[in-house]
């Protein structure tokens, strides 16, 4: 995946392609057990954020097109144990959105060599989405989202931090055999750490995280010749929980674990957050799970 962001232009332009697998965790429900299915989502799209004057500049609003392609990757014969019929019931298709979202933001520090994030302030979001022969779609569907964020120093001079952060939504219109919400996995939309790629499916879900955060060691330097800055190591702990409605697996799941995570700078341009975690899931399809990735912050 790729990311172009200018900040120099007013507004602020975001313009994103990615090609990306994904999993959903036993999506076919048969006598004989449960089958995962993945596809391939390839997208690209353009966004502009316009960041309100003055006395409202904590609010910014945005508008956003993209391009969005949805296509099985599992096989028929090999994944599928030769049903056809299962390939055929997953959608595939075109899922252009239209976006609209709007951005209340007074979290600070935004970031400096010391912190790990956030440690004071809130972050609130709306996201509304439209997909329908308007926008290119294949279908046609209305989405809801918000997202909410909050960040509580607990030492300051320490820069040890609690975040929570709950992200929900609801839709109506066209429905597909994935639903318009996927909870569970580990680097998903509605992430619950602990259990499989979005294992719970739904036309409304509502997750929830607390995490503590603290740093762990401050490095601020290079490896040699080689083109790679390590900044600092942090800690994290966790607990995430979450539910969907109206689809599959609809009881609350909770999680919980702690992840090492190292900020770097690639190519010293591209920031970039390594992380090695472990989580565990206590309630169904709970599993336990050590995990490496690379991740943007919240």
């Amino acid at each position: 995946q790729a990311l172009y962001l200018n900040d120099v232009t007013y507004p602020t332009l975001t313009a994103h392609a990615r090609k990306l697998p994904s999993l959903h965790a036993e999506l076919f429900e048969l006598p004989q057990g449960e089958i995962d299915y993945w596809e391939e989502n390839r997208s690209a799209g353009l966004e502009a954020r316009l960041q309100l004057p003055r006395a409202l500049s904590h609010w910014s609003f945005a508008l956003g097109w993209a391009w969005e392609q949805v296509e099985r990757l599992s096989r028929v014969d090999e994944d599928l144990g030769g049903r056809q019929a299962l390939a055929d019931a997953a959608y595939q298709g075109r899922l252009n959105p239209l976006t609209l979202s709007l951005l209340f933001d007074t979290t600070f520090p935004r970031d400096n060599r010391f912190t790990v994030g956030p440690e004071a302030g809130r972050r609130v979001e709306g996201i509304y989405r439209l997909r329908s022969e308007v926008t290119g779609a294949e279908l046609d569907r209305q989405e809801l989202v918000g997202i909410w964020g909050e960040y509580l120093g607990l030492s300051p001079e320490r820069h040890w931090v609690l975040a929570l952060l709950a992200r929900g939504g609801t839709s109506w219109g066209d429905q597909t055999l994935q639903s318009t919400f996927q909870s569970g996995g580990i680097d998903t939309p509605l992430p619950l750490r602990g259990y499989p790629a979005r294992v719970a499916r739904g036309e409304r879900a509502l997750t929830a995280t607390a995490e503590f955060r603290r740093p762990a060691w401050q490095l601020h330097r290079g490896l040699r010749d080689l083109p790679l800055v390590l900044s600092k190591l942090h800690a994290a702990a966790f607990l995430d929980t979450g539910r969907t409605w109206a689809g599959t697996g609809e009881g609350w799941r909770t999680g919980i674990g702690a992840e090492l995570l190292a900020d770097t700078l690639l190519g010293y341009y591209l920031p970039t957050t390594a992380v090695l975690g472990w989580a565990h899931g206590f309630d169904a399809d709970g599993e336990s799970q050590l995990y490496f990735t690379f991740r943007g912050a919240f």
